[in-house]
């Protein structure tokens, strides 16, 4: 656990490194059960995969890699962080 607070601390400004709880195998998941693949600012997302990411690894992996490049993810996805 020190090596991630080190690595919080150098690595992500304004995150509290000091203030953590330990949990295991959540399930993250959105009000309309689909993944956030967006871009938000300068941060890329990939979230709300609710166990089944797994799954989908080439397919998100290849859309993230876009938006980390600059590149839109396609809109047939509808997988935007704004989409209400």
């Amino acid at each position: 656990m020190r090596a991630l607070q080190r690595y919080a601390r150098e690595w992500l400004p304004g995150v509290d490194p000091d203030a953590f709880t330990e949990i295991s195998c959540t399930y993250t998941t959105t009000p309309d059960s689909n993944f956030v693949l967006d871009r938000v600012g300068a941060i890329t997302v990939g979230a709300g995969f609710s166990g089944h990411g797994f799954t989908f690894t080439p397919a998100i992996g290849r859309v993230l890699a876009d938006l980390v490049e600059g590149r839109p993810a396609p809109a047939l996805f509808g997988l935007a962080a704004d989409r209400g």
